[in-house]
C-alpha cells in the first residue's frame, strides 16, 4: 500500500513530521481479522484502494476526479479479469488506423461517415457483442437513419 501511495503521490505523501497523511498502519490494523487469508487480503486491498482514492481526490478539480475514478475502475476490473484488454484499448485509444474496412452500402453511406463505419468495423473485431451491428445497420437502414436523425437519439 505504501509503495502504491509513493507512486501515485510521491511529493505529497509526507506530512510535516515525515509521516504519511494516509495512516496505513491504521488501515491495516482496522482490517477484519479473518481466518481466511484471501478474505483479509481482499478487504485490505479494497480498503487501501479507497483510502488512496480519498487521499488523492482532495487535491483534484472535479473534472480530474472523474479521470482518476475511471483509471482506478479500469485497473481494478482489469486485475479482476472482468475487462478485456483489447476492449479497454479501443475505449481509450479508438480504432486502429490503417486497416481498411469493408465497403459501405449506399444505404449506410446515407447516414454514416467513412470514419464511423471504420470504427464500427474495428469495434466488431474487438468485441463480439457488436459483430451483428454492422449487418443490422445495413438490413434496417431506414429505422437506423430515422433514429440517427432525431434531435437527441440517446434519449430514445
Amino acid at each position: 500500500g505504501s509503495a502504491l501511495l509513493d507512486q501515485i503521490l510521491p511529493q505529497k505523501r509526507k506530512g510535516k513530521w515525515g509521516s504519511s497523511k494516509l495512516n496505513l498502519k491504521r488501515v491495516i490494523s482496522s482490517g477484519q481479522t479473518a481466518e481466511d487469508l484471501q478474505a483479509r487480503l481482499d478487504y485490505l486491498m479494497a480498503n487501501i484502494t479507497f483510502q488512496v482514492f480519498n487521499f488523492a481526490r482532495r487535491g483534484l478539480f472535479d473534472r480530474h476526479k472523474l479521470i482518476l475514478s475511471t483509471q482506478l475502475t479500469l485497473k481494478i476490473l482489469g486485475r479482476q479479469g472482468k475487462l478485456k484488454e483489447a476492449e479497454v484499448n479501443f475505449l481509450l485509444y479508438g480504432p486502429k488506423v490503417g486497416e481498411k474496412p469493408q465497403p459501405m452500402t449506399t444505404q449506410v453511406a446515407a447516414y454514416l461517415t467513412e470514419g464511423q463505419w471504420s470504427a464500427l468495423q474495428n469495434l466488431s473485431q474487438v468485441a463480439d457483442a457488436y459483430k451483428p451491428l454492422s449487418e443490422d445497420l445495413e438490413l434496417n437502414f431506414e429505422a437506423w437513419k430515422e433514429w440517427i436523425d432525431l434531435a437527441m437519439p440517446e434519449e430514445e
